[in-house]
């Protein structure tokens, strides 16, 4: 993770910057399912309550560089300032930047395993008095499943590991569970 590339969203007075960050995601997702290869990271450096402003992106200069001839960004360079690629400056943190899985709906849940035979509907039904949903303060990204044109929360949790990174593979998100990415 030697290089990295900032996406930054500009204001706009149409669109939150939640929902530009989520657009700007998911563009990125298709990208890398493209040129990825598992080589390219990304991070959120202003992540508080919400992911922020601004979406990092690391890899080798070599990987970057096939994203950025993909013109992955396009339709969107109004609402975001694609900045140069850049060397990573010498960092002491690294972070490991991972998907949360929040089962939110219990309901939902029950109707599924009753329609794929795991319990009863009375099982179910038993089950959804004792249950509580789950809820997450973690931030989330608003995303369009592919194949079921569903809309669905995708909660990201940005972890600091304080000594050395650690390599790995990154998914099409350019999330890991292990593999971590500079801090700064």
């Amino acid at each position: 993770m030697d290089y990295y590339v900032d996406v930054v969203v500009r204001p706009d007075p149409e669109f939150s910057t939640s929902t530009l960050i989520s657009a700007i995601f998911s563009k990125l997702h298709l990208a890398l399912v493209r040129v990825g290869q598992g080589e390219i990271g990304v991070s959120f450096p202003k992540i508080k309550l919400t992911l922020g402003d601004c979406l990092r992106i690391h890899g080798s200069k070599l990987a970057l560089g096939r994203l950025m001839d993909d013109s992955w960004l396009r339709g969107l360079q109004d609402y975001a300032q694609l900045r140069p690629i850049r060397s990573t400056p010498v960092v002491s943190q690294y972070c490991v930047v991972r998907r949360v899985h929040v089962k939110s709906s219990q309901e939902r849940l029950l109707r599924r395993s009753v329609r794929k035979g795991w319990i009863s509907e009375e099982e179910a039904q038993e089950r959804l008095l004792t249950t509580k949903n789950e809820r997450s303060k973690l931030p989330y990204i608003l995303l369009r499943s592919s194949s079921t044109g569903e809309h669905y929360r995708m909660f990201i949790q940005q972890e600091l590991v304080l000594k050395t990174g650690a390599t790995g593979s990154f998914n099409t998100f350019g999330l890991s569970e292990s593999a971590t990415v500079p801090y700064f």
